[in-house]
């Protein structure tokens, strides 16, 4: 019986896909994506590989690249 209940709210579950433009305006300090993306609960954030890698490619410099790290991709699901 568990598995069912699991199962429905699997399925009522949204799932937000964040694009790089989006994910460049939060890693930047732009306070509306800030709001956005912090307004969108841990689990239900996901992003894709490529805009990881645009991500990480598209760094300007040092100080942009380490703010990825800081920030962590990590909270945001692939």
């Amino acid at each position: 019986m568990g598995s069912g209940i699991a199962r429905e709210r699997m399925e009522q579950m949204e799932i937000i896909i964040l694009d790089t433009d989006i994910l460049i305006d939060y890693f930047r300090g732009v306070e509306v994506a800030k709001d956005y993306i912090e307004g969108i609960p841990v689990n239900e954030r996901a992003t894709t590989d490529i805009t990881l890698m645009e991500h990480f490619k598209g760094a300007r410099n040092k100080e942009e690249l380490e703010n990825l790290d800081k920030k962590n991709l990590k909270s945001i699901r692939r």
